[in-house]
């Protein structure tokens, strides 16, 4: 058969020792044995080094020694490399057959460095060792062909793990090299810090230039949530989550805290509104910038922390500060045990979500707590009591854009869970935390191209629908639609023509006793305007199924100038700022370290494909790529990363 793709032969060079190392083994594992150095020595007079390299087989241990005379000689060249001086191929024992029985020759044991860096990188996004060793046999082929043991890769684990003790102990100097990195691959980045008296960080905060942007478009209703912790360091991580115009979730800022005092809140919120602030450097301490452009949100949503509570009263007072539902049910769920049952949870999701005003939601409260035998229990009456912080029947006239809903602050913290690997440094959050903002973005970027697509048709033929189309994304479509639909379940009934109007339900009997089966709307300034007492369109920036269901009675053909809320529109993202625009995106986009590994893995995956076909095409990969890689070697010191 033919012989062997890699075969060491007399005047090979090499320009190291371990290059020589890694040929010959290559070449060990195609023939079935394993390699180690054995010998070294060096002439004083000639200034000659030599290495050998032999099998274990020949060996002076009783157990192994069967003197088996394979051997590679290196000498050294004039030039400091290495060349084969020798080479013998005959082998006095059996060789390994399978893939398997030639893993176990300590050799093929070891893992080359750019599949530790890989290993490495996937074990920080939180990934098995069994799922790494599935992804590296897809790799390198199947299981039994990958020279990667489970035991290897436990192995690299655990060093891997010591490494990143030591590197806790200059964690914030990492921390700051990523951020000034970051800061280099996109100007519109920032990031602050608060310091102690003495010096040392107490805060950080930090966030790029896609999310400024996102957050002068979509930054009037906020949630702010720190109940995730680093398992490192069990430092409070804070998270500034906002809504898009398709109804996902993005990602406005990241903050680390080490401690949760009111000062500290004071200080985060402050930066927020645009307070200057100082971003660190290597040389110290630059003049403080404005960080988030100085806009100041109409609603924020917090967990129940009395500290965040008493920050924001005292710096912005005139903002609306309600609780997350999702922090609320949380806390319910622990302090109830066994009494949180599927039933109960059912009723509490619907009271809490769905009644639209507050008489609705006060003869749901009581019977809930009647039926489940909670009226004495004083940790509900603490939440009652505080019913108008997370209460959604309480939030009328308070634009929230529907974050009020437990699942989007569920979300982001779930997300973010799933993208941290167990005891993640600060720096390595920092990492992470732009890994899940590329996520995000290419989801956006999903539903921006599904917006390009035409709409074949309406689901319901009326032009209202045909205008709601026109000017909302489809996702907001969808709910517009929604309301549509809802509000064939209303009659409705003129009170004053043309000014007050009564839908009722069609079929009360078929409701919840305490849910409202009958809303007032008002028509105002000549049919500009229309508002219902649900309260919807404060609180959602949409209009709700009645005051739909009364245009349509009315034989209104598009939505009022007044409802059409540019944040949920199709351009809701194209606002003009100088903070970061378009152009900007793709004028350093191509000088991003991430986009240059990403580009160039791609392209490494399509050669190693195409060298796979035969052996002549991996040939001619293999002579191409060794001279690339010497052509970009002589480059590297004009290169910015080393």
């Amino acid at each position: 058969g033919a012989g062997p793709i890699i075969a060491p032969r007399a005047g090979l060079e090499f320009d190291s020792c371990e290059e020589a190392f890694d040929y010959y083994n290559l070449y060990s594992w195609e023939m079935g044995f394993g390699i180690r150095y054995s010998s070294s020595q060096s002439y004083k007079k000639r200034g000659e080094i030599y290495r050998n390299m032999g099998t274990p087989d020949a060996g002076s241990k009783k157990s192994i020694k069967q003197g088996c005379p394979a051997f590679v000689r290196l000498l050294r060249t004039d030039d400091d490399g290495w060349y084969i001086k020798e080479f013998v191929a005959d082998h006095n024992h059996k060789m390994s057959e399978t893939c398997a029985e030639i893993s176990c020759w300590k050799s093929h044991r070891q893992i080359d460095p750019h599949t530790k860096e890989l290993v490495k990188n996937l074990r920080a996004n939180n990934v098995s060792l069994t799922e790494v060793s599935c992804i590296l046999s897809s790799f390198f082929g199947n299981n039994n062909a990958s020279a990667v043991t489970k035991r290897a890769l436990r192995s690299l684990t655990v060093q891997n793990n010591s490494e990143k003790v030591e590197e806790a102990e200059d964690d914030v100097q990492k921390t700051i090299e990523v951020f000034n990195r970051l800061h280099e691959e996109d100007e519109g980045f920032a990031n602050v810090v608060d310091l102690d008296e003495g010096g040392k960080i107490k805060t950080m905060m930090w966030t790029n230039g896609k999310s400024r942007h996102d957050y002068l478009c979509f930054g009037d209703a906020i949630t702010f949530d720190t109940t995730y912790r680093t398992n490192k360091y069990n430092i409070p991580v804070g998270l500034f989550v906002g809504v898009n115009n398709h109804f996902q979730s993005v990602i406005f800022a990241g903050v680390l805290m080490l401690d949760e005092s009111i000062k500290s809140f004071e200080w985060v919120f402050t930066l927020l509104s645009g307070m200057r602030a100082s971003r660190v450097l290597s040389g110290g301490f630059t003049q403080f910038v404005a960080l988030m452009g100085g806009k100041v949100p109409k609603t924020i949503l917090t967990d129940q922390c009395s500290a965040m509570e008493v920050a924001l009263a005292n710096k912005f007072p005139e903002i609306t500060h309600r609780w997350c539902k999702w922090h609320v049910f949380r806390t319910i769920k622990a302090e109830l045990g066994q009494k949180y049952t599927k039933e109960f949870k059912e009723e509490l999701n619907k009271i809490c979500n769905h009644m639209l005003t507050s008489e609705e939601f006060e003869a749901g409260w009581g019977a809930l707590v009647t039926k489940h035998g909670l009226k004495n229990n004083v940790y509900m009456s603490n939440i009652y009591n505080n019913r108008h912080m997370w209460a959604k029947a309480y939030f009328s006239g308070k634009f929230c854009a529907k974050q009020t809903s437990t699942q989007r602050c569920e979300s982001a913290n779930h997300v973010l869970k799933g993208s941290l690997s167990p005891g993640a440094t600060m720096h390595i959050f920092v990492e992470q935390y732009h890994k899940l903002l590329s996520e995000l973005i290419e989801k956006e970027d999903g539903k921006e191209h599904e917006d390009k697509l035409p709409l074949t048709e309406t689901s319901t033929g009326w032009p209202i629908e045909s205008h709601a189309a026109e000017f909302y994304t489809k996702t907001m479509l969808g709910k517009f639609v929604d309301h549509m639909k809802q509000g064939a379940k209303y009659d409705v009934v003129e009170i004053v023509p043309r000014r007050k109007y009564r839908l009722d339900h069609v079929d009360p009997l078929s409701c919840d006793k305490w849910y409202r089966s009958s809303y007032m709307v008002d028509v105002r300034e000549d049919g500009g305007y229309y508002q219902c007492e649900c309260g919807m369109w404060d609180h959602m920036g949409i209009l709700c199924c009645h005051s739909i269901r009364l245009m349509m009675q009315l034989m209104v053909r598009k939505i009022p100038e007044q409802h059409l809320l540019r944040r949920w529109s199709r351009n809701g993202n194209k606002v003009e700022s100088d903070i970061v625009r378009q152009a900007d995106l793709a004028s350093y986009l191509h000088t991003s370290r991430s986009f240059r590994n990403a580009s160039l893995t791609n392209k490494a995956r399509e050669l190693v494909e195409l060298g796979d076909l035969n052996i002549e095409c991996y040939d001619l990969c293999y002579k191409g790529i060794c001279e690339l890689i010497e052509q970009v070697k002589s480059k590297r010191p004009n290169t910015d990363v080393a």
